[in-house]
């Protein structure tokens, strides 16, 4: 990434259910419905969809070859093995964590939330 590209970053569940391509062209419908751009979708996956060190890696990784994160997100899904196991933290708790990371890396961008139906991929913000 030679050039400053605008990026968001998405937070999903480990799930091989999700239809990645699907829930990327959601997430670009998303900004734009909010007047934003992003250049790149980056969908990052830990279980549960709880945040964590993907999301931390990545973003760190991206911002050192240029990027500007203008998105984050945490989507989590029904059906999801990791909440029937007790794996899956409570979506307040994965949003402060995230909110924390943006904060510690002096980040500013819009954070959304939202659920994915696992047998369509629809997403609801």
């Amino acid at each position: 990434m030679a050039e400053k590209v605008r990026i968001a970053v998405v937070q999903l569940c480990v799930d091989d259910r999700l239809d990645h391509a699907r829930i990327r062209d959601q997430v670009r419908k998303q900004l734009r419905s909010i007047y934003l751009d992003a250049e790149r979708i980056f969908l990052v996956n830990e279980v549960g969809g709880n945040f964590g060190e993907n999301f931390r890696n990545s973003v760190e990784a991206l911002r050192e070859l240029g990027a500007e994160v203008v998105f984050c997100a945490i989507l989590h899904h029904d059906d999801c093995a990791a909440e029937r196991t007790g794996r899956r933290l409570p979506l307040e708790q994965s949003l402060a964590d995230l909110a924390a990371f943006l904060s510690a890396s002096s980040l500013t961008c819009p954070v959304y939330a939202g659920s994915i139906r696992t047998s369509t991929g629809e997403v609801t913000w």
